[in-house]
């Protein structure tokens, strides 16, 4: 999972035997803040969006409320594309679970 650049560190990692074959992983993660800003704004850091909203407070306004209705929803597609890598890749994990620090 570190080896993903969203990630920062992982904190916490506890694996849990199922069944024969079958285990659950519960880990806690901080994300890379500036590698997740890439995923909203790939064209750039925020440079289109600060000529448009500079000196504008309604425009800045907007911005703020658009840019944090897609955090939560980018962070939760991060985490499916995680869970979907360990689960290809260890066929024996049945069931994921990250949260974030």
């Amino acid at each position: 999972m570190e080896s993903d650049p969203s990630i920062e560190k992982v904190i916490d990692f506890k694996s849990t035997i199922l069944d024969v074959g079958k285990y659950r992983i519960k880990c806690e993660v901080e994300f890379n803040g500036p590698s997740l800003i890439r995923n909203i704004f790939p064209n750039g850091f925020l440079k289109e969006e600060y000529i448009l909203i500079k000196n504008d407070y309604e425009n800045s306004l907007r911005f703020c409320v658009d840019y944090l209705d897609k955090v939560p929803r980018m962070i939760g597609n991060k985490i499916d594309e995680i869970e979907k890598k360990i689960e290809d890749e260890i066929a024996e994990v049945k069931h994921i679970d990250i949260e974030i620090n």
